[in-house]
């Protein structure tokens, strides 16, 4: 692909010469005198500029202008100036059009881009939801948790610790607490290596990499676990298998791979299974997320939340990718309590967020795709709604983080 990319141009300026020529000999067989046809009332060159300049933008639409101008030179005595300057405007105006056209295109596949990217995030949203509620119905009495919970207390460490085995050893303490998992190993899959990330319960840091189960589930690409009641009876070629439950979880370029060597038999099920795999899912794509942000923030303190801090900065790569504009803006409350919180979040829209900093009593907002003037908008309503609320800012996101972006407004 990177080949491609970089033979691209040399390949838009050959179709362009092959055209160039194809068109100045066919006009020379027949009419010598005028082989580019500048001296008609309407000149096809000033076609195949538009057509070249909408098609292949400023590259192609220069390249056939340049090769007018060194055919005009050749093959005519008297040059047509007014004819080679008609075809010059027609191929700047054409490619500026092409240009800015092609950025609106671009700008709209990213927004599209992202609003699947918060489609497949509610979905998976949902299904949590009704994989606790089931559970909760099923296993309240015995053992309440929360997949919610144990994601918000994940969540909290991302940004302030980089160390990647810090924050999967964590994840395994939070399994093994949830679903009672004495031994269990986390490792990274790629181009069919295994590399050891965290484990729990002293188990070995080198993976049996010829485990049955194992290399079904690397296969397959899929989670696999052994029912306690085929324990006794499953055998392949003599051995048994080592692994109780094989957890596979791939995103992007990130691969992530859970042994289970040992756990309590009554969580051993399908139900257990799936919470284990989101749980894993979620840290894998939240820990992508983190190698790109954790730098821009201070390990002591975090103002906004996690979902706020990651929303954000999808925003941030937007602007810098394409300039789509969002915004951030900023209210200040006498007295910031529970219900007008609960408020101010039913009052934002589908795609918008909301960050309470509680010691500053200051709400901010987080508008995806909203520019400036729309911001305005959206502020006054607050205000209308609100009346002990005070706009403090309102900034449009071109900065990293938050707190970059509320440099030098006084809260």
């Amino acid at each position: 692909m990177r080949n491609i990319k970089t033979l691209l141009p040399n390949i838009v300026l050959l179709e362009v010469v092959l055209f160039s020529v194809l068109f100045i000999l066919v006009g020379y067989i027949f009419k010598s005198e005028d082989p580019l046809f500048m001296k008609t009332p309407f000149s096809p060159t000033v076609l195949l500029s538009l057509v070249f300049s909408l098609y292949y933008g400023f590259a192609g639409g220069l390249s056939f202008f340049g090769i007018l101008l060194v055919a005009s030179f050749l093959l005519y005595k008297d040059i047509p100036i007014t004819s080679l300057l008609w075809n010059l405007l027609v191929v700047l105006i054409a490619s500026e059009f092409r240009y800015y056209w092609a950025r609106r295109i671009r700008s709209a596949e990213l927004e599209k881009e992202y609003l699947q990217e918060q489609i497949s995030r509610l979905r998976k949203e949902l299904f949590m939801l009704k994989l606790s509620h089931d559970q909760l119905e099923f296993n309240y009495i015995v053992k309440p948790y929360s997949l919610r919970r144990m994601i918000a207390d994940l969540r909290e460490k991302l940004l302030k610790e980089q160390r990647e085995e810090m924050i999967v050893k964590y994840f395994l303490n939070v399994l093994s607490q949830s679903f009672q998992i004495y031994r269990a190993s986390i490792y990274k899959y790629s181009d069919g290596e295994f590399k050891f990330v965290a484990s729990i319960g002293g188990t070995e840091e080198k993976i049996d990499e010829e485990d049955q189960l194992l290399r079904l589930a690397v296969e397959s690409q899929e989670s696999y676990f052994l029912p306690p009641k085929a324990l006794r009876r499953i055998h392949l070629n003599g051995r048994g298998f080592k692994y109780l439950a094989v957890v596979y979880a791939s995103l992007e370029e990130e691969t992530y791979v859970l042994t289970i060597e040992d756990m309590i038999f009554v969580n051993l099920n399908e139900e257990t299974l799936a919470h284990i795999h989101i749980l894993l899912l979620y840290m894998l794509e939240d820990i992508v997320f983190s190698r790109k942000v954790a730098r821009f923030y201070d390990r002591e303190r975090q103002e906004c939340p996690f979902e706020f801090v990651r929303e954000f900065y999808k925003m941030y790569e937007l602007h810098k990718k394409v300039g789509v504009e969002s915004s951030l803006v900023v209210f200040r409350f006498k007295d910031l309590t529970p219900d007008i919180e609960h408020e101010l979040e039913h009052t934002a829209r589908s795609l918008d967020m909301v960050c309470f900093l509680r010691d500053r009593n200051l709400v901010v907002f987080l508008l995806p795709f909203t520019a400036y003037v729309n911001a305005q908008s959206f502020a006054n309503r607050i205000l209308n709604k609100f009346k002990d609320a005070e706009l403090v800012a309102i900034r449009e996101i071109k900065s990293p983080t938050v707190e970059k972006t509320l440099e030098g407004i006084g809260v």
